[in-house]
């Protein structure tokens, strides 16, 4: 006499090894149903919540390449000042030029200049 699911030498019957197979077939298409499960409204919810998160990364993506192209004006800008204040020194004619434009800037601009020396 066999006991269930069990030959007389203790190996598992070819009926055991059949109904294996299925189970683990019906799994698989249990995960399959769950997601048939969700409705419309879950399915559309989900894309939502991609397309947000979608959003998220680009804006950071952008965020940092707007940060990363400020910091190359800034300081493609300072090198320029340098250079130029380097030619004010030995160019009058420049500096006068310099002076004639920072007239044209708001007076609380005017005021970085008022006491600087390379341009008296």
């Amino acid at each position: 006499m066999a006991i269930s699911g069990l030959d007389t030498l203790g190996n598992k019957s070819s009926g055991d090894k059949n109904s294996e197979k299925a189970t683990k077939a019906d799994s698989g298409n249990g995960q399959d149903k769950i997601k048939k499960a969700m409705s419309k409204e879950e399915k559309i919810q989900a894309l939502k919540n991609k397309e947000k998160q979608i959003k998220a990364r680009i804006a950071k993506l952008q965020a940092t390449d707007k940060a990363k192209s400020r910091k190359q004006d800034t300081r493609r800008k300072i090198i320029l000042g340098g250079v130029l204040l380097n030619l004010v020194k030995n160019n009058e004619s420049l500096k006068a030029q310099v002076k004639s434009e920072l007239d044209k800037v708001a007076a609380k601009d005017k005021e970085l200049f008022a006491n600087f020396e390379l341009l008296k």
